[in-house]
């Protein structure tokens, strides 16, 4: 996740419809509101969506919640109320394109361009192909990645942004927290029933990851 993502009536709640395979037949686009909850993005909007009452669309409230009790940002942190405060500020700031206090899956859909920056710097533009993006994901991933049994803890991945944010970057532990939590939940895949803080990464969940957010991009 790039470092921009943080700059410092009740209705039945209802979840986008998950796609039924892949290919033409079971793909999504950003204009029918369906989705495929096993995609990086899709996993964080299920996980937001989990946190409020509205139908399609999640407001600055619902993601402050998706910080605190989904990601554990800034748990045990001295002053949390006002870090999560920020970080949901930043975050809403991006994905609001139309400013109307609210985001719904198509303006979802642009976190993809900053979580494959995580995974695959340079990637964002959607002028990478496949073979490249797979090629620079591994790399990417190796260079990341301390632990001997092959897979990515949240301090490893946290330790990574921290060196790539420029020197200057305002609250920047924090904000590498953030981008390292809101990534792993995207990425991880099977460990969803653990918190964030103990979840790890797989080299082939970062590459799926890195692949699936790049086609999103250029679709």
């Amino acid at each position: 996740m790039s470092s921009k993502a943080v700059s410092p009536s009740n209705t039945s709640k209802s979840k986008p419809k998950r796609s039924s395979g892949s290919g033409a037949e079971g793909s999504t686009s950003n204009s029918d509101l369906q989705m495929d909850m096993n995609t990086p993005t899709g996993r964080v909007w299920s996980e937001i969506m989990d946190q409020c009452t509205t139908d399609g669309s999640f407001n600055q409230q619902d993601l402050r919640e998706f910080l605190k009790n989904k990601i554990g940002f800034a748990e045990g942190e001295m002053f949390r109320g006002t870090k999560i405060k920020g970080g949901a500020e930043g975050i809403f700031k991006e994905l609001d394109l139309n400013k109307d206090g609210k985001v719904d899956w198509a303006e979802m859909s642009g976190l993809s361009s900053q979580l494959v920056e995580t995974l695959v710097p340079g990637a964002a533009d959607g002028s990478m192909d496949e073979a490249d993006i797979r090629q620079l994901a591994d790399q990417h991933f190796n260079s990341v990645a301390g632990a001997q049994d092959g897979r990515l803890t949240l301090g490893e991945l946290k330790a990574s942004i921290m060196k790539e944010l420029p020197a200057d970057t305002s609250h920047r532990s924090l904000t590498a927290q953030l981008a390292a939590r809101m990534a792993i939940a995207a990425i991880d895949s099977n460990e969803s029933d653990k918190a964030v803080g103990n979840r790890t990464i797989s080299k082939e969940e970062w590459i799926k990851s890195a692949l699936e957010m790049a086609r999103s991009i250029r679709e």
